[in-house]
């Protein structure tokens, strides 16, 4: 018996060490949104949501999310629209305007989170955003997007996250749509997003 209680209490706590841990926490920041195939530019807004980290051992974690984010593109645009006087002569040949396109997702996500030195971590998997609101006609009312990211561990618990983001649908129609009262034609595109925030486990 002597021999046999060390070893029990050795088995003991290597399934203690062994047992998956639950950790749930929210993470929030900034979007910098792109449209591929567009001449706008960068729409600046922001993502917040929550996750539950489950994690199987010291270096691997797996983390769904729920996240709410803001996205789409903004820019300034040109149109040809010619303007004649009454005596048909041409005044001016092209239209000047503004884009605001705003496309608003709940993207549920599998992330993957692989810890390799004590305060860097690599993040990376599939989402599935379904779109909640739009001002532009769309293709598709959902994206299926891969992301890839960094986590630095600031101190226990919170992390500053940086992640860029690809969807591969195209989402935004190729028609005009009214933007301000203006007609505007808008190729084909797909979702392109870096992200800059902060995230908190809770129970670290």
């Amino acid at each position: 018996m002597k021999k046999i209680y060390p070893a029990l209490v050795l088995l003991a706590t290597f399934g203690l060490q062994a047992q998956v841990k639950f950790t749930p926490g929210v993470r929030g920041g900034l979007n910098f949104a792109q449209l591929t195939e567009s001449d706008l530019g960068i729409k600046t807004d922001f993502y917040v949501g929550g996750f539950a980290g489950i994690k199987f051992t010291k270096h691997y974690t797996l983390q769904p999310e729920v996240i709410y984010s803001r996205q789409g593109a903004e820019g300034d645009y040109r149109v040809y629209d010619p303007v004649y006087d009454s005596n048909g002569n041409l005044i001016s040949e092209y239209r000047d305007g503004h884009a605001d396109v705003s496309l608003q997702y709940l993207s549920v996500g599998i992330m993957n989170k692989f810890t390799f030195v004590d305060r860097l971590s690599i993040v990376v998997g599939p989402s599935v955003d379904v779109l909640v609101d739009h001002n532009v006609p769309v293709n598709s009312d959902a994206d299926l997007a891969i992301q890839l990211g960094l986590g630095v561990r600031l101190i226990d618990g919170l992390e500053a996250e940086f992640r860029v983001k690809k969807g591969i649908a195209s989402v935004v129609d190729d028609t005009e749509y009214i933007d301000d009262d203006e007609w505007f034609d808008f190729q084909d595109g797909t979702n392109l997003l870096f992200q800059v925030g902060l995230s908190y486990t809770f129970g670290r």
